[in-house]
């Protein structure tokens, strides 16, 4: 019994000793990690620091969304260019390579084609309508031959047509279907609504038409093949994102330069969007947004209150289709430039246009535009983080600030 309970003892006793030599050791362990030289520490430190920046980074659900090749909130980001502006195409394809972005290229229409030619013939001819009846050969306007014998300022009578006043509560009831200016440029042809709708004489196509804009504010400047051209391209490209089923697009043109966090600024603003939005405008000219107050949930977005320039808009679903009924409403079909188009819509409160304020996207103003000319090299915006600048600075063309 002696011998038994001594042996017990022993086994306690042992036991003790390795539970102190245990605490022994992780004491030690604890004292060096927290006295540990200076360098070790200062690591220790930056890890700590890190990890909190981490977990200050991730705050919001916007922060931890997985990086999106179409800028997080688009089905599809495309880019409106020229076969022939290989110059734009190559500094494209470099800052989708910065950004990690898929474009989906778009061919825009060249102004020299007979297509814009044709067009420019129908526009002439739709100055003439009357109401919301077809054009007849009486109609045609008379020039002002004492002042501008061969320039043509009249007004003429407006009206919607049916399609944008069926339409236009929501444009998502019926499909588009063929109406108004589409007819214009359809190939083939339609035979019997050409038929119906005869062009003018030939005598008549020297005729130089003038735009008609809001409140006649681009009355006196002339309707240019390049301008019909541009408005082509963002028509034929809205009609493509009502066949892809985008139900968010984003458009760029080919003259551009983006904020390098780009994506994490529209993650950031996106969800304060009413859901009924029309268009945002990613990048603007000629504007003065900080006229009307931010949104709630976003100092960046606010309602439109006079931007120009088409260089980076994104649509909504329905947005794109209330474009589309408008825009070939053929009083309204390819009488002024195409950004005046959602400007005015917008001032009409046809159309719900947003603006990023400060814009996010800016036209780089490094080559002649091929609709304005230099008209528009004026007007000068500016980022903070230049994705351009950075490209150029990594190849050494710049040096790091």
């Amino acid at each position: 019994m002696l011998r038994c309970g001594g042996g017990r003892r022993i086994i306690i006793l042992s036991l003790l000793v390795a539970v102190l030599f245990i605490a022994l050791i992780s004491s030690l362990s604890t004292a060096a990690r927290y006295a540990t030289p200076h360098t070790n520490n200062s690591s220790t430190l930056l890890d700590e620091d890190e990890a909190y920046r981490a977990r200050i980074s991730a705050i919001r659900s916007t922060d931890t969304r997985p990086h999106s090749k179409t800028l997080g909130v688009a089905d599809n980001v495309y880019l409106i260019t020229l076969p022939q502006r290989t110059d734009r195409r190559e500094r494209m394809d470099k800052i989708a390579r910065a950004l990690d972005i898929t474009f989906t290229y778009f061919e825009g229409t060249d102004h020299h084609s007979e297509r814009v030619a044709k067009i420019m013939d129908r526009v002439k001819w739709q100055r003439g309508r009357i109401d919301d009846r077809d054009a007849e050969p009486a109609d045609w306007p008379e020039a002002d031959t004492e002042s501008h014998p061969e320039v043509i300022f009249d007004a003429y009578p407006f009206q919607w047509s049916s399609d944008v006043i069926v339409n236009q509560l929501n444009p998502l009831n019926n499909s588009l279907g063929i109406a108004g200016s589409d007819y214009w440029t359809l190939d083939p042809p339609d035979p019997v609504w050409e038929a119906s709708h005869p062009l003018p004489s030939t005598k008549d196509k020297k005729m130089i038409m003038t735009t008609i804009g809001f409140n006649d504010a681009y009355k006196n400047v002339a309707l240019t093949n390049a301008m019909i051209g541009c408005w082509d391209s963002h028509a034929r490209l809205w009609r493509k994102i009502v066949e892809n089923g985008d139900k968010v697009a984003i458009i760029f043109e080919d003259d551009i330069d983006m904020e390098f966090d780009i994506e994490k600024r529209i993650l950031r603003m996106w969800p304060a969007l009413p859901k009924d939005w029309d268009v945002v405008m990613l990048g603007h000219c000629w504007s003065a947004e900080y006229e009307n107050q931010p949104l709630p949930g976003s100092i960046a977005l606010r309602p439109m209150y006079h931007t120009l320039c088409t260089h980076a808009y994104a649509v909504s679903s329905t947005g794109v289709r209330r474009l589309i009924r408008h825009a070939r409403s053929p009083d309204l079909a390819y009488s002024r430039p195409v950004d005046h188009v959602i400007k005015d819509l917008t001032l009409q409160r046809r159309l719900k246009t947003f603006s990023v304020y400060p814009q996010i996207v800016i036209q780089t103003k490094e080559s002649i535009s091929d609709v304005v000319g230099d008209r528009g090299i004026g007007w000068k915006e500016a980022l903070l983080d230049s994705t351009l600048e950075r490209i150029r600075m990594e190849s050494g063309e710049i040096p790091i600030e």
